[in-house]
């Protein structure tokens, strides 16, 4: 009945065809802008905290990997939840501080403008990413693209997690919720290391391939629906 009524309230103010637009958009002044220009200036928009925090988490994860040797990979692990909580919380800042609606009513789509933030971020956390995989296989037993996969599942679902928690909590109760998350798929790296090792088996490699796959997915899917439902609340 809800969605009934949405759909009533819609077709009751549907916004009318705007006429002329194209002839009007050309009369205004609006500078040509490259794409890499583009992502460059909405990179200024994002918080300094995102960047500092991205790159002291993976610092703390070389400094205590290289405390404890061999298990490096672990420690590591149980590391990058907290570099992707960077990412997730910077996606929901626009709903967090009530900006969507202003963000929407710029030159830009709030899509591209998400969509170039969080690429850049992005970038920096697949260097990162590369740094911590190339550290942790240099004292592991297990060859790299292992390490790239244990290092990778545990941030993709808290990627996952941290997503639905943003659209189905809001405010800033958001980035509580993000931050539990975050310390939850950490715990639960170690504790599965400890009392299942099997788990970690090559036999088993198929599964945890598997697994990234449908969380990188389902991260783009959740990335979406973010998107999807910060313009329909600013609709409303």
């Amino acid at each position: 009945m809800k969605s009934d009524m949405k759909k009533v309230l819609e077709d009751v103010f549907a916004t009318p065809e705007p006429k002329r637009k194209k002839e009007f958009l050309k009369k205004l002044d609006q500078p040509q802008i490259s794409t890499l220009s583009f992502v460059l200036s909405q990179v200024s928009y994002i918080r300094k905290s995102v960047w500092i925090g991205s790159i002291l988490v993976s610092v703390l994860a070389v400094l205590c990997a290289d405390v404890v040797g061999q298990d490096s990979v672990w420690v590591i692990s149980a590391m990058t939840p907290f570099i992707a909580l960077c990412a997730v919380a910077e996606s929901a800042r626009s709903v967090t501080y009530q900006m969507a609606e202003l963000e929407m009513a710029s030159r830009f789509s709030l899509k591209s403008i998400t969509l170039a933030r969080l690429g850049a971020i992005g970038a920096l956390h697949v260097m990162l990413f590369c740094v911590l995989v190339l550290f942790a296989g240099k004292s592991s037993l297990v060859s790299l693209g292992q390490v790239g996969i244990y290092l990778l599942v545990p941030y993709l679902l808290t990627s996952v997690l941290g997503l639905v928690a943003v659209r189905r909590v809001h405010g800033k109760e958001a980035i509580y919720a993000c931050m539990g998350i975050a310390v939850m798929v950490s715990c639960l790296n170690f504790i599965i290391r400890g009392n299942l090792p099997e788990v970690y088996a090559q036999k088993q490699m198929i599964w945890w391939i598997v697994t990234g796959t449908y969380l990188l997915v389902k991260m783009w899917s959740e990335y979406k629906k973010v998107i999807y439902q910060t313009e329909e609340l600013a609709w409303n």
